[in-house]
């Protein structure tokens, strides 16, 4: 189960130095952003997600997918009262704000998925 939390951390804190790198490289202004906000958010509540998905599949097997889709269901909620707001601040939802939200919750959906998965099967 640490293995898991730990290659989750390493791919998607690349995903994000990568993402940084590409913001940096377009001159876009990484203070304005919320792009590191969102990364931390996703990679804790990530991590968490994926702990808390381990731990209950040992107890819970034949419910591990509803114990998924509302661990998925609930970070997004999350992530759209606590972000949603100031990404609406000027009324208009660009395309890099869009990118800012997708990108981190996809590669935390994603990972989770794949490792989760890796350790399910093994039970």
């Amino acid at each position: 189960m640490l293995r898991s939390m730990v290659l989750f951390l390493l791919f998607f804190s690349g995903v994000g130095l990568i993402h940084v790198l590409a913001y940096y490289l377009a001159n876009d202004s990484l203070a304005e952003s919320q792009i590191l906000a969102s990364y931390t958010f996703q990679g804790f509540t990530g991590v968490c997600a994926l702990g808390l998905l381990l731990l209950s599949a040992h107890k819970i097997k034949d419910q591990i997918g509803f114990v998924f889709m509302g661990l998925s269901f609930l970070k997004f909620v999350l992530y759209f009262v606590l972000f949603h707001p100031r990404l609406m601040a000027d009324g208009i939802l660009s395309l890099s704000e869009k990118i800012e939200v997708l990108i981190p919750y996809l590669t935390a959906l994603i990972l989770e998925t794949v490792l989760g998965f890796q350790n399910i099967r093994k039970i």
